[in-house]
This record gives C-alpha cells, structure tokens and sequence, in this order.
C-alpha cells in the first residue's frame, strides 16, 4: 500500500532559468558601447606629450662651462629655446676642457656621438681657440694686426678642420635642425687680464680672435649654417668686458656665459 505524502512535506524545489528579454540585452549592450565611445573620445580629445626638444652641444672649454658653477651658455639657450616651443628638453653637452678641432674630429667617429647628432633638434658648436698657441700673440704680424699673416699656419688646419667637422654635423644631423657655430670674443685673454700682460698683448690676441674668426665664418658660410659673431657680447656699447670674465680673464663667468646665450637664441628659432 502507498502511503500518501505527509501534510507539509513538498517535493524538491526545480530551478528554472527564465530567459533574459531581448530588450534588456540591447539595453546593456548599447551601455556599454556609450562608455567604450566615451573613453575613446577622451582618449582622442587630450593632446599627446610633446616629444622632446633635443640639442647637442660641442667644442673646448668654453660651451663645457669650465670653472663657472653656472649653466653653459649653449645649454641655457637650447633650453629657452625648448621653453618657446612648449617641449622638454634633452641635452647632450659633449665640450671638453682643452679641446681642439682635432679632438672634436675624433670624437665624431663615436657611434655614440652620431646617434646624438641624428636626433638632434640643434647643435652648436665653439672650438678653435685651442688649436693656436698663446705664444703666438707676440709675433710681429700679430702684434701689428695683420690678421692674414697672425699665426697663419694654424688658422689654415683649423679652417681646413672646421669644414670637416661641419661635414659631418650636417650630414647626420635631421632635416630642418639648426646648426650654430660660433666664434670668441677673444680665443685668448682678455678684459683686465689682458691688460695686465706684455706689451702688444690685447692688440696681438685682438688679431689672432679676427683671424679665426674669419676662419670661422668662411666654413659656416660654405656649410650653410648659421654662423653667431658673439664679440658684441663683451666689446658691444656698455659692456664691461672683465665683469663677464672669470679672474683669469679667459673663460666666462655666468654673466658672460648669459649675454652669450641671449646671441646665440636667435639663430636657434624658424
């Protein structure tokens, strides 16, 4: 005999999947198509970071910014320069104490080097000073500010170096980067210190600078960079030119190194 089931007792409960209304599946899908679509849109609308503004510096020790706790003057330009274009900065000063266009020469044999070059934004370059001895400001044809016969020899290897180093520059260097070279206001003493030294000093140091500088000036020319005359700097109207010296009277102290970058600026813009 069957007994019936007990009053209370229930069968085991049967789990039922209900189907989901396709409404409430376009309704979820198009939400979640609005945020896609919205996060994209915010993606696109904010600006991307600007890449940076990248500069190589080179030469003796006058871009290195030997012995002046102070921003070389290359440095501060290529950095103001950045500042115009709302870009950071990423600088490469590869001066050296001493250097001559013989050093430079070498070191743009360097991978390394080259790698800077090809990204560069900017490059200036300051060498030649130290190719010429300092003895040679007491030749005769210095002394009289013949600047075509003061140390001669030398400002002809250095011209002839000049041309090669910018050689090199402008062909690893991108399109529409800009090239700087620059010349001394003086490549030896000058200011107080100058003063301070032999007779026919200032007037032979004076010659030796218009000669290089011409030097100078001749390769840039023929290599189709800009080329900055920064005499006026130290010798322009008003200037006290031993107040923008270091005491030794041969190197730029930070006032010097900051009339130098205001010249240089320029030639860095469009």
């Amino acid at each position: 005999m069957t007994r019936p089931p007990r009053r209370g007792a229930s069968a085991r409960p049967h789990h039922t999947h209900r189907p989901i209304h396709p409404r409430r599946v376009l309704l979820v899908g198009a939400l979640v198509l609005a945020l896609i679509g919205l996060a994209l849109w915010r993606a696109g609308d904010a600006e991307p970071p600007a890449a940076a503004y990248r500069g190589v510096v080179l030469g003796d020790s006058v871009p290195s910014g030997f012995g002046c706790a102070c921003t070389p003057f290359a440095d501060e330009a290529i950095t103001q320069r950045a500042a115009q274009l709302h870009r950071p900065v990423a600088l490469d000063n590869l001066a050296g104490d001493g250097y001559t266009t013989d050093d430079v020469l070498a070191q743009l044999a360097d991978i390394d080097v080259q790698d800077a070059l090809r990204q560069a934004d900017a490059v200036v370059l300051t060498i030649g000073a130290n190719d010429l001895d300092e003895g040679l400001v007491g030749n005769q044809e210095c002394v009289v500010g013949d600047d075509k016969r003061c140390a001669a020899d030398e400002v002809t290897q250095l011209r002839g170096n000049t041309g090669r180093i910018l050689a090199s520059i402008t062909r690893l260097v991108p399109r529409g980067a800009h090239v700087v070279v620059t010349d001394y206001w003086s490549v030896f003493k000058d200011g107080a210190a100058a003063d301070a030294e032999s007779p026919g000093y200032a007037s032979g140091a004076a010659a030796a600078t218009r000669a290089v500088s011409d030097a100078l000036r001749a390769e840039a020319t023929r290599a189709g960079v800009d080329f900055v005359a920064v005499g006026p700097a130290f010798h322009g109207p008003g200037r006290d030119t031993t107040a923008l010296l270091q005491a030794h009277g041969d190197h730029p102290n930070a006032a010097g190194h900051h009339a130098l970058a205001a010249l240089v600026l320029p030639a860095l813009g469009d």
